[in-house]
């Protein structure tokens, strides 16, 4: 499988990680419903990492585009989706704003660290020492 979706911490990180620089169609739906699946169930808030590093498209998706291919993830619960760039773009992160789509925020991120960073700094709570060591892991 060239992607990987998951709770990175059980029912408060849901992550989504890709291996390879692009998906196929069948797997964007299979990302749509595995989304759906793992959503159906929450009662209080999460957060969403989608890690992009391995993505080789240098589009960046705006918010508005992300609650449009996902709409499940137009949750009440969901407050903030944290993207990490693509390697070569990575470094206009910085530049970029934070989106806001009612209560559903989104900030760009460089890496990893930036991310755990971000998730910790906005839910205090989450013990990311709990996470998926190995989720990032390429199989």
């Amino acid at each position: 499988m060239n992607y990987k979706l998951g709770w990175l911490v059980d029912q408060h990180v849901l992550a989504l990680t890709h291996f390879t620089s692009a998906i196929t169609p069948e797997e964007f739906h299979a990302i749509l419903a595995e989304t759906q699946t793992y959503l159906q169930q929450i009662t209080h808030p999460f957060q969403v990492i989608i890690d992009n590093r391995m993505i080789s498209d240098r589009n960046v998706a705006s918010l508005a585009m992300i609650m449009q291919a996902f709409p499940s993830l137009n949750h009440p619960q969901l407050s903030w989706i944290v993207m990490i760039l693509p390697e070569p773009i990575k470094h206009t992160a910085a530049q970029r704003p934070i989106q806001q789509h009612g209560t559903i925020q989104l900030i760009y991120v460089e890496n990893l660290v930036q991310a755990f960073d971000h998730v910790q700094h906005v839910e205090p709570n989450i013990d990311l020492n709990q996470r998926d060591q190995g989720f990032f892991d390429q199989p």
